[in-house]
């Protein structure tokens, strides 16, 4: 065969139904392009080439009839001049089949990083962001595959919760830079993908509804879990930390509870002042206490403390009618009646753990006392000056 065309192509036959093996056809007029006809008669379109190592090496590049003999004939001088470059066209095809893939990168993060440097409540998060929405849209791309479009794509979809959007978005970001570390891509595409604009969500309860609160709780048989609620709303604490809470934490001749590190977000231990109220609170849990509990808020497994009170949260708050409120947003009530009596955000962030007083912004337009006695004062200078104005 001097060269290979349609005609030719078309032509070419197979081996005998008994041999297991193509038949080749070789091309004059470019060396190494060929085409296999196996004995069925599927007729592809291979490159073979000795690599720089002098190995012999034979790669398919596609088939006729998606490919005619002159597409393959491009493609093929395209790999062969690949090889006269130093390069091995078949062996870096094999290694991008191999080549990890979004679905590879997830579980390596999960269990290389965020299962080990995470904290547990975060981790819930991330593993359904992973389950649900990550692997499902991207699992089967190679990461060297993926593109800043691809990520855009998906963190749009999800516009209409931006808050989980740019989790997700997070989670992403994580997730190829460790992909960067691991020299598994060069560059991280969540780069240039924009986060959504989140407006921070402050629910606190008033008075009156603090009121109901307490007397729901009062009314549970289940108090273990009500004095849980009701240390979370007097010191505005994470509920890790309050569930967690062990009696060494606490120095009640000095009112103070002492968070060590690997029980706060922070990860840093901190001192927090306790209140007359929190410290009668406390003081009654004592009192109460089975003896040889090391943790405040013991659970039903023996050495454990509580862990979801859930249930209980929603059947407090259906008998206290109060909607649209979660237990985290005991927290919030805590710093906003804080803000709203004029105590400053840094005293604020402080109290609660702040460690970024960005953070502790979301509260600011509650803390207006100061700026409600400035513009007082000087609204007194304007209405002084009128009144001598008018004497004249």
């Amino acid at each position: 065969m001097t060269k290979l065309s349609k005609r030719t192509v078309d032509l070419a036959t197979g081996p005998g139904p008994d041999s297991k093996n193509p038949k080749f056809y070789w091309d004059d007029t470019l060396k190494g392009f060929g085409l296999s006809v196996t004995h069925s008669g599927v007729k592809t379109y291979v490159v073979s080439y000795r690599n720089e190592d002098g190995k012999s090496k034979r790669m398919k590049i596609g088939r006729h009839g998606a490919l005619t003999p002159e597409e393959a004939r491009r493609l093929a001088t395209a790999k062969l001049g690949d090889v006269a470059k130093g390069h091995d066209p078949a062996t870096e095809k094999g290694i991008s089949r191999k080549a990890p893939t979004i679905r590879d990168l997830a579980s390596d993060y999960l269990t290389r990083h965020a299962l080990l440097h995470n904290r547990e409540s975060s981790n819930r998060d991330n593993v359904a962001y992973v389950e649900q929405i990550i692997i499902p849209n991207l699992g089967s791309k190679k990461v060297t595959s993926v593109s800043l479009r691809d990520i855009e794509n998906l963190v749009q979809s999800l516009k209409k919760t931006p808050y989980k959007a740019n989790r997700v978005r997070a989670v992403l970001s994580k997730m190829f830079n460790l992909a960067r570390q691991w020299k598994w891509r060069e560059d991280n595409p969540v780069e240039g993908v924009k986060k959504f604009q989140e407006t921070p969500r402050v629910r606190w309860l008033q008075v009156d509804e603090l009121e109901k609160l307490f007397d729901a709780l009062g009314a549970q048989e289940n108090q273990v879990a009500a004095n849980a609620i009701r240390l979370l709303l007097l010191t505005g604490a994470r509920k890790s930390e309050v569930f967690k809470s062990t009696w060494d934490q606490f120095d009640l001749g000095r009112g103070v509870w002492i968070k060590l590190a690997h029980y706060t977000k922070q990860n840093r231990m901190e001192q927090t002042p306790l209140s007359g109220e929190a410290l009668n609170l406390i003081h009654s849990i004592r009192a109460t206490a089975s003896d040889g509990s090391t943790h405040l808020f013991p659970g039903a497994v023996p050495g454990r403390p509580i862990s979801d009170i859930s249930r209980f949260w929603r059947k407090v708050c259906g008998e206290a009618g109060i909607e649209d409120f979660r237990m985290h947003d005991l927290r919030h009530t805590f710093a906003s009646h804080l803000a709203s009596s004029g105590q400053s955000l840094h005293i604020i962030g402080r109290l609660i753990g702040h460690t970024q007083s960005q953070t502790t912004m979301k509260y600011a337009h509650l803390a207006d006392q100061p700026l409600r006695a400035a513009t007082e004062a000087f609204g007194l200078t304007i209405e002084s000056l009128t009144a001598r104005h008018s004497e004249k």
